[in-house]
């Protein structure tokens, strides 16, 4: 057993105990896990917020914060060249596929 600060200062005090703090593990248990996001999720939200600080924090105007920030998130996120390309190659709508 702990022992329990308030209960023991209540009970100096002369009156009832409150109730007691619920425990870290009791708090983990009601909160939902989070979604899993894809890297493209992930590069967007990590683009966004380093976008917003470059153009608060460093002064930057809104498309210079962007173009710095796109690569960076990417990076961040996982995303290579190959994924891009992976990705361009399996376009049905790109004329370069269909020969």
């Amino acid at each position: 057993m702990w022992f329990d600060t308030r209960a023991a200062l209540a009970e100096i005090a002369g009156s009832p105990p409150a109730e007691p703090a619920p425990r870290v593990a009791e708090v983990a248990k009601v909160a939902a896990p989070l979604p899993e996001m894809t890297p493209e999720e992930l590069a967007r939200d990590i683009f966004e917020e380093r976008a917003a600080i470059r153009e608060f924090d460093g002064l930057q105007d809104r498309p210079e914060a962007e173009a710095a920030a796109w690569p960076e998130a990417r990076r961040a996120a996982g995303i290579t060249a190959l994924d891009d390309w992976r990705r361009k190659a399996d376009d049905p709508f790109d004329p370069d596929n269909w020969a």
